[in-house]
């Protein structure tokens, strides 16, 4: 698990103050529950990876991760955070626009923040 969420930096730089105790504990508990549904033989695609926060933890865990976002800002400090792990790959691709088979993945799944990151007209990915 990460020491400290304040140590993503694009987090810290976002949220400031606002990175609070009840908000770390908010993350802490979203990513053991995405935790508990992966196994090593997993490939996965997080939708809205941002800079790689949930990535980062689940890259030891799984055979294959890929992210996809549509920030390049994101997409290029992701692909920083993560360039050690050979099993992560980070794809700059609007959410309705997902460049794989549909039953590639044995999990997609979305943080609950990346929600409030989607116009009207992207919640039609989902």
């Amino acid at each position: 698990m990460v020491v400290s969420y304040s140590e993503m930096q694009p987090y810290d730089e976002l949220l400031g103050d606002k990175l609070t105790p009840a908000f770390v504990r908010y993350l802490e508990e979203e990513l053991s529950y995405i935790k508990s549904a992966v196994s090593k033989d997993m490939l996965i695609l997080e939708v809205g990876c941002g800079a790689g926060r949930i990535i980062k933890e689940l890259a030891p865990l799984v055979s294959e991760l890929v992210g996809i976002d549509h920030s390049f800002v994101q997409v290029d400090t992701a692909d920083k955070i993560l360039n050690e792990y050979k099993n992560v790959k980070i794809v700059f691709r609007d959410s309705r626009d997902i460049p794989f088979p549909e039953d590639y993945f044995n999990l997609v799944f979305s943080a609950f923040n990346t929600f409030g990151h989607l116009s009207y007209d992207k919640f039609r990915a989902l």
